[in-house]
């Protein structure tokens, strides 16, 4: 069923965020201003034809111009949730159960029980079953069992069980088990590597907590807390704790 009055507000909405004027969204869409200013009024409704390309206009999809969140998507095995080069905007948290196809943005938790190719900007937890094409940005925490190819900013814990292509901070704990090819910031207490998988740091490692490290790190080593390191150093070492050193394994 068709609100007259959630669509228009909907539409003046994204319009302002867009920074787009009624004539220009009218240009862009081949109707008169009048159209537009007559939607977002409410007293009318745009041709059902229009909504797929005033979605695309704003970057989203019709659900945000109809005011549902897509809360949860399923689809068939096999298949992905694609988007294409958009990136998919969501009120609230998302559930895909294979993988996405684009970058998604949302403003509650995420869960990809495959891969994401593209970037992901939650205000939430993000859990991904599968790799990263991209990068994270997350107001809570994230946990990816793949390889994350861009760089990964977290508030709270983060745990990644393949390489990173790019650096990573956190706001809380922080496990990571592949290569990382940028810096590394946590404000809890950090494991890089383990026993049986050593991995190697480009860059430079600050930790606000206690570390066990089983990596070569190219830069420098900052450690607020206790440091158990199994590893090479390129830089300097600044430690608040006691240290227990060994090279290697």
């Amino acid at each position: 069923m068709f609100d007259k009055n959630t669509i228009g507000a909907n539409i003046n909405r994204l319009r302002c965020e867009s920074g787009m004027s009624q004539s220009a969204l009218a240009d862009k869409l081949g109707v008169s201003h009048q159209a537009v200013s007559q939607w977002e009024r409410g007293e009318t409704v745009p041709d059902v034809i229009l909504l797929p390309e005033i979605a695309t206009v704003f970057d989203t999809d019709v659900n945000e111009l109809f005011g549902m969140s897509a809360k949860i998507a399923s689809c068939k095995k096999g298949n992905a949730l694609s988007f294409g080069k958009k990136k998919l905007r969501i009120d609230g948290d998302y559930t895909v159960q294979t993988r996405i196809e684009g970058g998604i943005r949302l403003t509650g938790d995420l869960a990809v029980l495959g891969d994401v190719n593209g970037d992901i900007d939650a205000g939430g937890d993000v859990s991904v079953h599968g790799k990263v094409n991209g990068s994270i940005n997350a107001g809570g925490d994230a946990t990816v069992n793949g390889k994350v190819d861009g760089s990964i900013e977290v508030g709270g814990d983060a745990t990644v069980n393949g390489t990173i292509g790019g650096s990573i901070e956190t706001g809380g704990d922080l496990s990571v088990m592949g290569n990382v090819a940028g810096n590394i910031s946590a404000k809890g207490d950090a494991q890089l590597g383990s026993r049986d998988n050593s991995v190697k740091i480009s860059g430079s490692v600050n930790v606000g907590g206690d570390a066990v490290i089983w990596a070569d790190i190219a830069g420098d080593l900052t450690v607020d807390g206790d440091l158990e390191l199994h590893g090479t150093v390129g830089g300097k070492i600044i430690c608040g704790g006691e240290i227990t050193y060994e090279e290697g394994k």
